[in-house]
């Protein structure tokens, strides 16, 4: 429903202001013709006897459309909903039908019955979720409230209603709140509060609502910069008004735009302009049944016509402004009437009617603005309430919001504090771990180490011992230690070469390792490693294949280099069977260059292969002559080539037995 115009009633001493109404569903010019279609459709429906929803919401409707027209048929219709939503068990039905009953209460003038009918709904749809229904009852509560005169109570209900249409996306239902409060303001003489409303009601309305919505809201918006004196913006929307209502061609409304227009050029004092656009007006409700709409044409042609001071023409205006005013008992076009009427006999020079004329119009001026002030003053003092009301609870929600964020400020810090305080216990775990880990790993490799020192070097170093000190008691001739000496040289070099490893990988256990590379000629180291081991593989009858022909010059660390050639060359040896073969070759591109130490050996097993490079422990098997082992030969070798940006790749199992890769990038 949107506020249209206002009028004031003067009835026991105090003032009342009385609302015109038009609703969303049915403009006013049209809602005969809505009722009629909706009686023929309820006719349809009681003829085949049917109860249904949709027969529900068409008597909702005829109970709506009756609102400020006939109380007596919106209580009828509105029983009927009610009867009807309870035998369907229809919840929306019951609760709008429920509504328009709390209406009817409050149009015949019994607002505390309608606020008791409207609060026992408000408790049922506080329990069922229903914003629609909701927005509905609160925009009837606001309306009983305002009738009532309990304006704080009017708008508490009217900014509720709008909260809930926006939050819930219910854009006409807030323009329509909007437009409401906007009449509420104007009607109180609030003419920026006002527009305000009506601005915001234009803006939804260009949204979702239709051009008779958009028409009467500007037309309203208009009216409202007239009496505020803003007549730039007058014109605009009256301009606006005009062309929408071109496309609803709908009368009352025309006549009521080409009135606030003829306004407009009265308060410009271009009266013949404002004359005309009046006529206009006229005219169109001369084919319309509207006493009241015709009381305000007839009040504005006496205006113009006094201010062109052509009072014979003013004189049939105002006498018929004068009868209609006392018809439907408009006490503000009474008073006018007394004052055009007061300047008619001043002008003709009849004094006593004169007198008689300015006495009536004194007296109603004085109860009219005296009550009129007591009504503004209350407004005013309610809507002061209201918003003080509305910034203490702003104030406290506010506060609550800061001590919220407070706490929210406390508790996230508390599980930050309480999040570094585990992320430490975690990591001091993890580290106590790793720590362990690593002791365990060094505990490890220091009995390993004593185990090779033990009994790798120290077997070795005791033999030689031994010997040394037989020859030196001549227990043994110089022939017979000339004969032991390549079993002596075969001892100490296998010392040597098990120390360097050893020394070696401790080195990295230690992180102690660095490259010094260099460019190193491969072809030649490997064929002195060859010939270092030319004697352990003689032992076996095994014969190495060195099919490196080409030179290949490298960056890489020369004594690094040298080491895993020795250890991959012993190991190739070491599990080759007696008279197998080892086959050295090599291959280059422009990227990398590959040395490949293969053997028709025993192989290396898959459970063997996941061995190999174990950090934890170091993995030794015998040699196919029970040659013994340390288990850091390959762990070295991939360690150094790492160093120097290099690769360790290794094929078990393989048909001749396996293949060791290295490859080597080219800088």
């Amino acid at each position: 429903m949107i506020l249209l115009f206002n009028f004031y009633s003067i009835a026991k001493e105090r003032l009342f202001f009385i609302l015109i109404f038009f609703f969303s569903s049915s403009h006013l010019i049209s809602q005969t013709n809505t009722r009629d279609s909706l009686q023929l459709k309820l006719k349809l429906f009681s003829e085949n006897a049917a109860e249904t929803t949709e027969y529900v919401s068409i008597l909702n409707k005829l109970a709506h459309s009756y609102r400020f027209i006939n109380p007596d048929s919106l209580k009828f219709y509105a029983d009927k909903a009610l009867n009807s939503s309870q035998r369907i068990s229809y919840f929306d039905g019951e609760i709008e039908a429920s509504i328009r009953q709390g209406d009817y209460y409050s149009d015949i003038g019994n607002p505390k019955k309608a606020d008791e009918v409207y609060k026992s709904i408000q408790n049922q749809l506080l329990i069922n979720e229903h914003p629609k229904l909701l927005v509905e009852l609160l925009k009837s509560m606001s309306l009983n409230h305002f009738f009532n005169e309990d304006i704080k109570k009017g708008f508490d209900s009217s900014y509720k209603a709008i909260s809930i249409a926006k939050n819930n996306n219910l854009k006409k239902t807030e323009a329509t709140l909007r437009h409401n409060l906007g009449y509420v303001y104007w009607s109180n003489n609030l003419y920026d509060e006002a527009q305000e409303e009506y601005i915001i009601a234009d803006s939804l309305w260009n949204i979702s609502g239709d051009a008779m919505d958009l028409a009467i809201t500007k037309s309203n918006i208009a009216l409202n910069a007239l009496d505020k004196g803003d007549l730039k913006m007058a014109r605009v929307y009256i301009d606006k008004s005009i062309d929408f209502l071109a496309k609803t061609q709908n009368l009352l409304w025309i006549s009521r735009i080409y009135r606030v227009n003829a306004r407009y050029f009265v308060a410009k004092r271009m009266f013949d302009t404002a004359l005309s656009w009046n006529q206009k007006s006229d005219s169109i409700l001369k084919l319309i049944d509207n006493p009241r709409d015709e009381l305000q044409a007839n009040e504005l042609f006496s205006k113009i016509y006094i201010n062109k001071n052509e009072l014979k023409k003013a004189e049939p205006y105002i006498l018929e402004m004068h009868s209609l005013a006392k018809k439907i008992n408009d006490q503000r076009f009474i008073k006018q009437s007394y004052f055009y009427l007061k300047e008619l006999e001043f002008q003709i020079g009849n004094l006593p009617k004169m007198i008689t004329y300015q006495r009536a119009f004194d007296s109603l001026s004085l109860k009219i603005n005296v009550a009129g002030k007591i009504n503004n003053l209350k407004f005013l003092r309610a809507k002061q309430e209201f918003d003080k009301e509305q910034l203490r609870i702003k104030l406290e929600n506010e506060k609550k919001l800061s001590q919220q964020k407070s706490v929210n400020r406390v508790i996230v810090f508390a599980l930050i504090i309480s999040l570094i305080i585990a992320m430490l216990i975690r990591q001091n775990n993890s580290n106590q771990k790793e720590a362990n880990r690593k002791l365990k790993e060094i505990n490890s490799t220091k009995d390993r180490i004593f185990s090779i020192i033990g009994h790798d070097l120290k077997t070795p170093l005791n033999t030689l011992k031994e010997l040394l000190e037989l020859f030196k008691d001549k227990a043994i001739s110089p022939k017979e230690m000339i004969a032991l000496t390549p079993r002596i040289q075969n001892n100490v070099d296998y010392s040597t070469f098990t120390l360097n490893n050893l020394l070696y990988w401790a080195q990295s256990q230690m992180d102690g390792i660095r490259a010094d590379p260099s460019k190193m000629n491969i072809t030649k180291i490997v064929a002195d490693t060859i010939a270092v081991f030319s004697i352990e593989a003689l032992k076996k009858n095994i014969q190495i294949r060195n099919k490196i022909t080409a030179e290949y010059i490298v960056d890489f660390d020369c004594e690094h280099l040298r080491i895993i050639f020795r250890n991959l060359i012993s190991n190739a040896i070491k599990f080759t069977p007696n008279n197998g073969e080892i086959e050295i070759c090599s291959d280059s591109t422009s990227i990398h260059t590959t040395i490949k130490i293969c053997d028709t050996g025993i192989g290396i097993d898959e459970n063997t292969y996941s061995k190999l490079f174990n950090q934890d422990k170091m993995y030794s098997t015998k040699g196919t002559n029970n040659e013994k082992g340390t288990g850091l030969g390959l762990s070295i070798c991939k360690e150094l080539l790492q160093k120097n940006n290099s690769l360790l790749k290794i094929e078990p199992n393989s048909p001749n037995g396996s293949c060791f890769i290295i490859t080597i990038p080219k800088t």
